[in-house]
């Protein structure tokens, strides 16, 4: 191989691994928020979803992994009234890659139509789950 091949290659090498590095610090600003907040289990935090709003345990952790996923934190930090706009918001200037897509699309495939009215973890685990107007709602929904 050729100095100016290698040269390139390592340049782009260093350049991606950069660039990764640097959004997973950004990834962990929105994480590190929540590091004062006491880490609970579910019922803790959850247990009015299951009673008032009758969403299966299943179907709220299902709902929550997927907030975890998208935002990086965790299950055990995240409270129903934590912000999309605000406590989970993504870091200034990352704000196109902020993983709340994914969110939106897993209420748009359970033919969710009310996506921009959620604004709360708690709204999502509702509409994700169906709005809690059903006994199980994560037998109509096809919960895992």
């Amino acid at each position: 191989m050729s100095v100016p091949l290698v040269a390139a290659i390592t340049v782009t090498l260093l350049a991606s691994f950069a660039i990764w590095k640097f959004g997973q610090s950004v990834d962990q600003k929105r994480v590190r928020r929540f590091d004062e907040r006491e880490s609970l289990p579910l019922p803790a935090r959850w247990s009015r979803f299951e009673v008032e709003d009758r969403i299966s345990s299943t179907c709220l952790e299902e709902a929550l992994r997927l907030v975890e996923g998208a935002t990086g934190v965790s299950i055990q930090k995240l409270a129903p009234e934590d912000r999309f706009t605000d406590e989970l918001i993504a870091a200034k200037g990352w704000e196109f890659d902020d993983g709340l897509a994914e969110l939106r699309w897993a209420l748009e495939a359970r033919g969710v139509t009310s996506v921009a009215e959620v604004m709360t973890v708690g709204d999502f685990v509702k509409a994700f789950a169906g709005s809690g107007e059903l006994t199980d709602p994560c037998e109509a929904a096809e919960c895992d």
